[in-house]
């Protein structure tokens, strides 16, 4: 098994428990500053270990993880573009759920004014950098250079699925499709790029759909005195 593999996979495991029972432990909290802290944190963890570990190693660090232009058959640059325009409005129905709004936003301010719309997006979107750097890169392409595709695949997803069954088995099933096929997109358009976009759409959409649907909690212009 070559060297990469190895560190990929056991960076994953590490990863695992240096940030998701932190994460969730702070969420349960419900501090602001903190949570966006810890978002930072985690784009931190996942995006840049992997890049010095192929450093280290000598490897080529732009295509071991899919940090590249999107490549392959046009079909699957037109897929990921109509998920992406899809997932906007299906998270504007998804948010109204009653299960879905007890976890969402995770940040649960009652008023949300310019700084916070921005640190909420912001933080959101750097950590999915990182997050997809280890899942949809760190996690496929060296595992697919030494195993099969069905076993990477059943890797990839497992690691991905537990890490999301810490909060709930619910979410760790769930995130199974989603899962399936991030990976897919990835692997067809040898990049990460489309998962990255398509995880910023579900995350931002759906985030602020739930602040609106919310009872107490609304946008606001400038904080109120």
């Amino acid at each position: 098994m070559k060297s990469t593999v190895i560190y990929s996979l056991t960076w994953a495991l590490i990863s695992f428990y240096l940030y998701w029972p932190l994460f969730f432990s702070i969420l349960k909290k419900g501090n602001t500053r903190k949570i966006i802290l810890a978002r930072v944190y985690g784009g931190l963890l996942f995006g840049s270990v992997p890049i010095i570990i192929l450093l280290v190693l000598k490897a080529n660090v732009l295509n071991s993880l899919g940090l590249c232009i999107p490549e392959g058959p046009i079909s699957w640059h037109l897929i990921s573009i109509f998920l992406i325009a899809l997932l906007v409005p299906l998270s504007y129905f998804q948010s109204k759920s009653s299960s879905n709004l007890a976890d969402y936003p995770q940040i649960r301010n009652s008023q949300w004014n310019f700084k916070l719309i921005f640190q909420n997006s912001a933080s959101w979107m750097f950590y999915l950098i990182g997050y997809e750097i280890l899942f949809r890169g760190f996690l496929l392409f060296p595992l697919i250079d030494e195993f099969s595709l069905e076993l990477a695949m059943i890797i990839n997803i497992s690691i991905y699925s537990l890490c999301h069954a810490t909060n709930s088995f619910r979410d760790g099933l769930g995130t199974i499709p989603i899962g399936f096929i991030l990976f897919v997109i990835a692997w067809k358009t040898n990049s990460i790029l489309y998962p990255i976009a398509i995880h910023w759409a579900m995350a931002l959409s759906n985030s602020f759909f739930s602040v609106r649907h919310q009872p107490k909690m609304e946008f606001v212009k400038r904080k109120k005195v």
